[in-house]
């Protein structure tokens, strides 16, 4: 059984992807019991990458200051949290998701069961995550009107409207 939570990130920000996101139980001799041992033969593939963003995986050595794009990864790599999804910062998208192909390796060593007697086996599962993205409000840029002045009169009440300046949000673009 896989059980898969939405992952929250903030708009331009990473949020690790964790068990409470994706979690894998296989049954064991009649029961449910969340896979321990044999997590490296648990593999994720990406089959759909995220459009607003992307999923990176982390370097386990401290000296490597950077992340890789995450293609594949293991469920012992979600477990040691080196799965980052990253926002591209985009304002239009409140959501995101991503596909990734799970597949379940028994063999001798792996900790997980075959569906059948015999040797090696493989079973494939689809998955989807969904992300939501917090929208952060960003400051607006004000332009002023054609001759850059403001006049405001200290100690006087006035209403300025679209007819005094004009607000507006500006898109950021990523590269």
């Amino acid at each position: 059984m896989v059980r898969v939570g939405d992952l929250m990130v903030r708009e331009g920000g990473r949020s690790t992807l964790s068990t409470d996101n994706i979690a894998v139980a296989i049954s064991l001799a009649g029961t449910d019991d969340e896979v321990a041992a044999g997590d490296d033969g648990l593999v994720f593939s990406v089959m759909e990458a995220p459009s607003h963003g992307q999923l990176l995986l982390t370097s386990e050595d401290e000296s490597r200051p950077h992340d890789r794009a995450a293609v594949i990864f293991t469920l012992a790599d979600i477990k040691r949290q080196r799965v980052v999804y990253e926002h591209d910062g985009s304002d239009e998208a409140t959501s995101d998701s991503f596909g990734l192909e799970l597949q379940l390796t028994s063999s001798a060593g792996s900790g997980i069961p075959p569906a059948s007697a015999g040797g090696e086996e493989r079973r494939t599962y689809a998955v989807s995550v969904v992300v939501q993205i917090e929208a952060r409000n960003d400051r607006p840029v004000i332009w002023l009107p054609a001759n850059d002045t403001l006049h405001i009169i200290a100690g006087r009440q006035r209403s300025y409207t679209e007819l005094h300046y004009t607000a507006r949000y500006l898109r950021r673009s990523v590269l």
